[in-house]
């Protein structure tokens, strides 16, 4: 019989309105076995507490399909090695034995398998059968959101209600065990949202220019046998970025970094597309600082100047401007000069006939993007 109330737990999620609706995701179930150390093992007859504290390791197995959409009804398979003999205090006759695993689900939450089955006779003095030879299973069993499940073993419950030893009375006895510590999972179930639109999201507001952001995404096209990589184009500003892979679950995590040059703007859209649907959000994109520097820091007026820069764009035409506000003579120099393969440049200017003072120097990369300031001396 199952019992209802634990796939509740999992199934409370808004459906979202889709773009597109993708095929079916190929579903695949192999049994997964491992050994489960259960401590603190206690029993109880008829709510009663007898005996002391054991602890069993015994192995569970899970048959379910591991890539499934959300909110789609499966079957969940599952087994425990034989329960030693000598467990329960006695025999019992017209007996049911039901079996109760919870789990933890890597997400914050617990959930429960339930399954019961008549077994007549039982006897003490044999080991129980916890569905070794014809496991139990439970219906019906949803995920809600997309996402990766955990089955990490967190307590067994084995009840066995019946009449001891014919006597006509009522009989009930439990064995519960709980794990100790943090379980780790034996199995992971990814669950896609084939009807759900795909996301982004970053914690970064603000990016610059050649710096990396980790960048989310959700309930892109998933994963499949057929394209097991399910590419999806990155684009910020129109400007290609890495394409990234998403998983099982339609999702993906990733290092994104801007371009070198990208252009700056209060409210850049970066776009994440596949195949059947596409998400964007916007951020704001700052340029970096470019370097720039004079030699001599002092010269004569009428002498030259040399004018270096670095940290902006190989080919690109630089426009760099000397200037000073006071003083008789020549106040501003306007030149431009072309940028190297290794984004430095060097310009020799002549000052003739310039003021004496303070000057600086503005330097603007029109494809960088990239400022640089400097400064020195007319005498």
């Amino acid at each position: 019989m199952n019992r209802p109330v634990h796939r509740c737990a999992f199934v409370a999620a808004a459906v979202i309105v889709p773009m597109v609706t993708l095929a079916p995701h190929p579903s695949s179930a192999v049994p997964v076995a491992d050994t489960v150390s259960y401590t603190s093992c206690d029993r109880e007859l008829d709510y009663v507490p007898y005996g002391a504290s054991t602890q069993w390791r015994p192995t569970l197995t899970i048959d379910t399909p591991q890539v499934v959409p959300v909110r789609s009804n499966q079957t969940v398979a599952f087994s425990l090695s034989d329960l030693p003999a000598d467990t329960f205090p006695g025999d019992v006759a017209d007996a049911t034995l039901s079996l109760t695993l919870t789990f933890e689900d890597g997400r914050g939450n617990t959930f429960g398998l339930t399954g019961e089955r008549f077994v007549g006779t039982f006897d003490a003095d044999a080991p129980l059968d916890l569905g070794s030879d014809t496991p139990f299973e439970f219906h019906e069993f949803q995920y809600a959101d997309s996402g990766w499940y955990d089955f990490r073993p967190k307590q067994v419950e084995i009840g066995l209600l019946g009449d001891p030893q014919g006597s006509g009375s009522g009989f009930f006895s439990t064995y519960v065990c709980d794990q100790a510590v943090a379980p780790e999972p034996i199995l992971q179930v990814a669950a896609y949202d084939p009807d759900a639109d795909a996301r982004l999201e970053t914690r970064a507001t603000t990016v610059r220019q050649g710096e990396g952001f980790d960048l989310r995404g959700y309930d892109f096209a998933a994963e499949t046998l057929e394209d097991p990589d399910a590419d999806i184009e990155l684009r910020l500003g129109g400007l290609a970025l890495a394409g990234v892979d998403a998983d099982a679950t339609g999702a993906f995590s990733e290092p994104v970094v801007v371009p070198e040059f990208a252009k700056p703007g209060g409210s850049v859209v970066l776009r994440g597309i596949d195949q059947t649907d596409q998400a964007q959000l916007t951020l704001r994109v700052v340029a970096r600082k470019g370097v720039a520097s004079v030699a001599p820091r002092a010269v004569a007026t009428g002498r030259s100047a040399t004018v270096r820069g670095s940290a902006f764009k190989p080919g690109e035409r630089v426009r760099i401007t000397l200037k000073t506000r006071r003083g008789a003579g020549v106040r501003v120099f306007r030149v431009q000069a072309t940028v190297g393969p290794d984004g430095t440049f060097s310009k020799r200017v002549r000052l003739a006939r310039a003021a004496k003072g303070g000057w600086k120097v503005d330097v603007a990369g029109p494809e960088s993007y990239r400022k640089a300031t400097a400064s020195f001396r007319i005498r």
